[in-house]
């Protein structure tokens, strides 16, 4: 599998200058908000920005109690000829329409960079099946390459231990088996990263055609 570190402090996110908004936000753009309970992402537009928070106006009819404060999201939007993604999470929601979302920008990368190292910012939900155990577990995936994926998860997992990571988005599922690299405590859930460890060929080839999305989003 490809080389890959999910530390955001060092290792592959050390290799690119985080962008400032200025670059490629501006009042009154488009942006689309992409979150794990909607299959489609949302059209929004930016009505105002600082260094840390973009707040967005929705142009999108969509169930508003499916978002809730700190649930993590991704933003795409265009300037010029670039395309850039933005990590982030939920700052604070105004559920009279039409909805006012703030969102606290973690990362911004220009895609060029993004589809170059084949890692890409998303929020998807996915199942967790733990060896041994009856059942699943839900997570949040919120980057992933060949190498391995970050999630959050509410339930604790062992350092090294190892579980299959079930992704259904639309037509396309897959099946990872991976192992757990890197556990991190937050308030309400624990950060997670996770080395894949094997897959069989039709899981490789969904996985593929998963990533292949980004080429033209």
């Amino acid at each position: 599998m490809a080389t890959y570190d999910l530390d955001d402090k060092k290792g592959f996110f050390s290799k690119f200058t985080l962008l400032n908004p200025s670059k490629c936000l501006s009042e009154g753009d488009k942006i689309t908000l992409k979150h794990y309970n909607m299959f489609s992402k949302v059209n929004t537009k930016i009505l105002y920005f600082d260094d840390k928070t973009v707040r967005l106006q929705t142009e999108d009819n969509f169930d508003i109690i499916k978002i809730l404060e700190g649930d993590p999201v991704v933003l795409s939007t265009k300037n010029g000829n670039d395309q850039y993604s933005i990590a982030g999470d939920i700052a604070a929601i105004d559920t009279f329409p039409p909805f006012k979302i703030d969102v606290r920008m973690n990362k911004i990368h220009n895609m060029k960079e993004l589809r170059k190292n084949k890692r890409f910012f998303i929020s998807e939900l996915c199942k967790l099946f733990i060896v041994g155990e009856v059942g699943y577990k839900k997570a949040i995936v919120k980057n992933i390459s060949f190498g391995g994926i970050k999630l959050n998860a509410e339930d604790i997992m062992q350092m090294n231990e190892i579980l299959e990571v079930k992704m259904e988005i639309e037509d396309i599922k897959f099946i990872l088996k991976c192992k757990v690299v890197r556990k991190i405590p937050l308030i309400e859930f624990y950060e997670y990263g996770l080395e894949i460890m094997d897959i069989t060929e039709s899981n490789l080839l969904m996985l593929h055609r998963y990533m292949n999305t980004f080429e033209f989003s």
